[in-house]
């Protein structure tokens, strides 16, 4: 069980600087800390696919998502504590947010686990996103897209369509930007903690020094 542990989890969009704060972490070398960066149970729904090869639904709102987090996710987890000998779970990356994992899993840990929300400017973020694939956030397999995911904001597919990679990418962080407050209103309901990191030019210490409160 997780009665022994607690779990901080990185909310992102992607391309906000995760890879290079799981690094800084890692480097602080905090005890009984395990920092992952996108590291998930093989053929997980955080795995990678190809949005059309994908049999997985990525929806915050999927039952089978909810069966995996209570009856696989949490136990992986703490399989990964038990081996380093750790107390404290880091998990960094965009993968936890995009697919849709997180609501469930903190309905399971409740107060063990902390949200930290961290990003850039959404016009920064979708414009390198956007640049990433042109074909915009459908054709990534993080992304978020209408026609699969439980979405609260549906747009007609027809207008969607029409939309430039960098507006449909909007949408997207529009999207998640929903689903993140209403995250953080069930985490204050549970007696969860969170907090909030928005970054612009350069990523700096203090940025960092958010997510270490959180951690330690």
């Amino acid at each position: 069980t997780f009665d022994s542990y607690r779990a901080v989890f990185i909310w992102s969009p992607g391309h906000a600087g995760t890879v290079t704060l799981a690094m800084a972490l890692r480097a602080l070398e905090i005890p009984g800390v395990l920092v992952d960066f996108e590291q998930t149970p093989n053929h997980s729904p955080l795995s990678p696919c190809k949005p059309a090869r994908c049999s997985r639904v990525l929806s915050d709102c999927a039952r089978a998502l909810d069966r995996w987090v209570r009856d696989e996710y949490e136990a992986w987890i703490v399989r990964r504590l038990q081996r380093a000998a750790a107390k404290v779970y880091v998990h960094v990356g965009h993968d936890a947010a995009t697919a849709g994992v997180l609501p469930a899993l903190l309905e399971r840990l409740g107060a063990r686990l902390a949200l930290v929300r961290f990003e850039r400017p959404a016009f920064d973020t979708a414009w390198s996103l956007s640049r990433q694939d042109q074909a915009g956030p459908c054709a990534l397999w993080f992304g978020v897209c209408p026609s699969r995911d439980c979405a609260a904001f549906r747009p007609d597919p027809a207008l969607f369509a029409r939309l430039s990679p960098f507006q449909q990418t909007l949408w997207m962080l529009d999207e998640l930007a929903y689903q993140w407050r209403a995250l953080r209103a069930r985490a204050r309901e549970l007696g969860a903690r969170s907090a909030e990191v928005v970054w612009r030019e350069s990523m700096n210490a203090s940025a960092v020094g958010v997510v270490v409160d959180e951690v330690v």
